[in-house]
């Protein structure tokens, strides 16, 4: 799992500042037919359920090695 890839994919799906807001906002705009308020709510729907995955990825990875 590319650790860096993860932490640049949450700072552009849940944007922290001003700058990584309009980069998201942006980004949505281009993709024709997407609901930007149904992305939001299905990205902050099912986080908890993915940190989770992500969660139980690492320790079985950490349990291997």
């Amino acid at each position: 799992m590319d650790e860096q890839a993860h932490k640049d994919a949450e700072a552009f799906l849940y944007p922290k500042t001003s700058e990584q807001q309009e980069h998201y906002d942006w980004a949505v705009a281009l993709a024709d037919g997407v609901n930007p308020a149904w992305l939001r709510d299905a990205l902050d729907r099912f986080k908890a359920k993915w940190d989770w995955q992500r969660f139980e990825r690492k320790a079985l990875s950490a349990r291997r090695a």
